[in-house]
């Protein structure tokens, strides 16, 4: 079972690196280099991104991408279900196929109400929740390095 995949783990990360600096224009590859991620495949993210309307993107010299929208406005699950679809524990079906036992099945209903649960804390979770934990995480590793 996995609930992120490489995708939404990256279009989170340039979300995150984005609202750091939201006005300003970090090109592409920029993006690409600091995460660890093939600049092919960091622009096609980031093409959905922009299709969402989360960021904005220019060409040239000093163009990149920002944020469009507020780092409050983007919720986790919005980016999961972007590149995953909804969120699912199960597979009621099989090669399109619904699962025979699944108008009798009695894991169904609890694994939709865990389904539920996870959306909803995923829900809850913006990238502006992500960006001040960043912002604890960070200070927490400064202090440690000025105490060495």
């Amino acid at each position: 079972m996995q609930l992120m995949t490489k995708q939404s783990d990256y279009a989170i990360r340039f979300l995150l690196r984005l609202a750091q600096t939201p006005e300003t224009w970090i090109p592409s590859r920029s993006l690409a280099e600091r995460e660890g991620v093939p600049l092919a495949f960091a622009r096609r993210l980031l093409v959905y991104l922009a299709k969402e309307g989360w960021i904005a993107s220019r060409e040239g010299a000093e163009g990149g991408c920002r944020l469009q929208v507020s780092a409050k406005q983007i919720r986790l699950l919005d980016v999961l279900e972007l590149f995953q679809g909804k969120l699912k524990l199960h597979a009621c079906l099989f090669r399109n196929q619904h699962c025979p036992n699944r108008l009798h099945c009695v894991l169904r209903p609890r694994i939709q109400g865990i389904e539920q649960k996870v959306a909803q804390e995923f829900a809850a979770i913006t990238i502006a929740d992500l960006h001040q934990d960043q912002a604890l995480v960070n200070r927490s590793d400064r202090t440690i390095r000025e105490k060495q």
